[in-house]
Order: structure tokens, then sequence, then C-alpha cells
């Protein structure tokens, strides 16, 4: 009996170290980040919707398709109806930056021993009661500290930092397409890998 409480014990103390550890390391890495140059707006408007009448707008992302009226948001909690006009409010807004090893994401036999620079919003379409991320993906952009980076400031980031990828992860990118689109597009054209760490959650167009 006293083993397995030992076991125990020393379980929940590597637990605690490595939210430490990942805590501290998206608080440090934050805190390089100089503030980004002019371009980064929010909101932005959103790229796949329906306009209908009244000013109310249907979200065209995910398998939701929310009818959204007139100051109103979707159920991602991230993309508001601003006078006839779906905005996202998190374009440029990421409120989790990790850089991590690219094992981690979990990818196996891809770029082994190179690190990714990860990315997340606020906001997420689904709700699950088990996600560990919960004090991101289940806020809105008002209720986290988040860090004004444009798309370009972002891949200049992680080149500075030697990666060799990013990584759109921690919440159901989704629902930041708009952001996750520019970072990805100027990634790749600068030689970086990228992924999607999705739930297969966006309807098939985008």
């Amino acid at each position: 009996m006293k083993y397995w409480k030992s076991r125990l014990r020393l379980g929940i103390e590597l637990v605690a170290l490595i939210v430490f550890i990942v805590v501290g390391g998206m608080v440090i890495l934050s805190r390089t980040l100089p503030p980004s140059p002019p371009g980064v707006e929010t909101p932005t408007e959103a790229r796949y919707y329906t306009k209908l009448d009244g000013k109310g707008v249907q979200c065209q992302l995910c398998f939701r398709t929310c009818i959204i009226a007139q100051g109103q948001r979707g159920e991602c909690g991230v993309r508001e109806n601003q006078g006839g006009t779906l905005y996202s409010l998190v374009y440029g807004q990421p409120c989790a930056i990790q850089i991590d090893p690219v094992e981690k994401e979990p990818l196996y036999h891809v770029l082994p021993g190179t690190t990714t620079l990860c990315l997340g919003t606020a906001g997420c379409n689904l709700k699950c009661i088990f996600c560990h991320n919960w004090h991101m993906s289940v806020r809105t952009p008002e209720e986290t500290d988040n860090v004004p980076l444009s798309p370009e400031e972002a891949v200049n980031k992680a080149i500075e930092y030697g990666c060799s990828s990013m990584s759109f992860t921690y919440n159901e990118p989704t629902v930041f397409y708009e952001y996750m689109y520019d970072v990805a597009k100027l990634a790749q054209e600068r030689g970086l890998w990228t992924y999607f760490q999705t739930l297969g959650a966006s309807k098939p167009e985008p």
C-alpha cells in the first residue's frame, strides 16, 4: 500500500512539474515578443459566411453553420456579427504561444529532432467536458491574455527561434481560420512546415 501511495505521489509531482514548465514557457515566450507591427487589426472580417435579411449572417465555416443576429456571436464565441458583417475577434491575437519538440504534437517521423512554434487562440466550436485546454477553449477573447502578433511576426519568430515548422493547436484551429490561413501561407513560402491539429470540424469548402 505504501508503495502505491509513493508512486501516486510521484506521478502527481511529475504532472505538476510538467504543467509548471509548459505554462512558464508560454509566459516567458509571450513576454519576449515585441509589439506587432502596424497591420494587425482586430476584428477582421470573416471569409466564409452568408449575409441574411435584417443584418443577420450565417457562418459557413464549420458544421454548426450558426445563424447570428446583429451584435451576437457564434457558438465558438470568437466570430461576431457587427452591423451585418461577420468578424473574427482573434485574428492576430493568440493567447497561447509555445515552442515544442515536434514529437510532442504528436508527430512520428516528421522532421524528427526539430522544434515547432505552436499557436492557439480563445474559443472553440465544441465544448468537450474533458478538454485540458478549457482555460482557452471555453473563454472569449476578452477573458484571455492575448499577444498581438501579425502573421508576418509569427513566422519571423518561428525562424528566429530555429523552428522548422508551425503548429495550430490548443483549441480548434477552425475558429481562427483566417489567421491560421495567412500564417500558414507565409510560413510555407519561407520554407516552414505547418500542422493543423483539428477535430475535423470545418465544412468542406475552407
